[in-house]
């Protein structure tokens, strides 16, 4: 018997199907693959950020002589003796509009409660290099106090210096394999 020169039309079918469920198929495992990978990253740097938080933060747990304390409510970072209060935010973007209402308002509570503080958000990770006045809008209207800060983590440094040197020195005494993340 003879072959025919085209395949029959079930079989033109079948060859059509497996090519669109090959393509599919390579579609799917390459675009989950790529998915997995990013997801797997945003993790990671989700893990890392937040490590680097942590660090931060409790780096002043080892300023008590200074007069610094991470307190176990309230803002983040405080001294007292210097009236200075802050919140630690790891990135630029993590406060949505509430949030950011919500700490400037405990701030400006602060500032009617101790008449020398000064507060600060405080950007691990900023856009940029900045220590500016700290605007937000509230219900259309926008607020600024000029104790109340939007600091990136190297002005704050620049600003701490004379309390971090004492602490940069009993860090590396301590030796740094010794903090822990948690």
């Amino acid at each position: 018997s003879s072959r025919p020169s085209h395949p029959q039309p079930d079989h033109l079918q079948w060859i059509q199907w497996g090519i669109w469920q090959s393509t599919v198929h390579f579609r799917y495992t390459n675009d989950m693959c790529h998915f997995l990978k990013y997801k797997m990253k945003c993790v990671y740097e989700d893990e890392n950020t937040n490590k680097i938080g942590y660090f931060h933060q409790n780096l002043f747990r080892y300023a008590a002589e200074n007069g610094w304390e991470v307190p176990l409510h309230g803002f983040d970072i405080q001294n007292v003796q210097q009236h200075i209060y802050v919140e630690l935010k790891n990135k630029h973007n993590t406060m949505n509009s509430a949030s950011s209402q919500k700490t400037y308002m405990k701030m400006q509570s602060m500032i009617l409660e101790d008449d020398r503080a000064t507060c600060m958000l405080v950007e691990i990770i900023a856009n940029r290099s900045q220590n500016i006045k700290w605007t937000v809008a509230v219900d259309g209207r926008t607020y600024s106090h000029e104790r109340i800060r939007r600091v990136s983590i190297d002005k704050f440094y620049e600003l701490m210096k004379k309390f971090l040197l004492p602490l940069a020195m009993a860090f590396v005494l301590v030796g740094c394999s010794s903090y822990q993340y948690t």
